[in-house]
């Protein structure tokens, strides 16, 4: 099953930098089941196949790809740090980050999850989750992020 998470990042000209995921952060998640959530260092795997995106629903062309060179991913100590090199023809996505009308939020969606549960009977979240292993599937330009301190700028 596909789950997605949001941040903060920043851009600036056509290489779209930041933090996909801060490490040992929580966060709360609002789905059905309200939880909080957080990734261990070095817990996600990048395959070639992973994309830069507009939202969550795959459009018709990704704005960059890890397989073709025009994204990559590396470990911090603060998280998942990417880099997107934004193509020519993105000019609305550009525009909207460099305006402010888009504030740099992002967000992962990742799959094959290894994880750990706390239950917390007596708080507003069902449980504690963290994160040990998971898959990305592709990063997400968004509105709103769930994790706030993932910030990436426009370079």
């Amino acid at each position: 099953m596909l789950e997605t998470r949001e941040t903060n990042v920043a851009v600036e000209k056509s290489q779209l930098v930041g933090i996909a995921v801060p490490y040992n952060e929580w966060a709360e998640i609002n789905g059905p089941v309200k939880f909080r959530e957080q990734f261990e260092p070095g817990s996600i795997n990048v395959p070639d196949s992973v994309v830069l995106q507009y939202g969550h629903e795959p459009g018709p062309i990704p704005l960059a790809r890890v397989g073709a060179g025009t994204m990559t991913f590396r470990e911090s100590s603060e998280g998942l740090v990417f880099s997107a090199e934004l193509p020519d023809s993105a000019t609305d996505v550009r525009e909207a980050l460099e305006r402010g009308d888009l504030d740099g939020s992002v967000s992962i969606g990742f799959y094959d999850v290894t994880d750990s549960k706390k239950a917390t009977p007596r708080s507003s979240v069902t449980y504690w989750r963290t994160v040990t292993a998971a898959t990305l599937d592709h990063l997400a330009i968004v509105k709103t992020p769930a994790y706030s301190s993932a910030i990436g700028n426009l370079k």
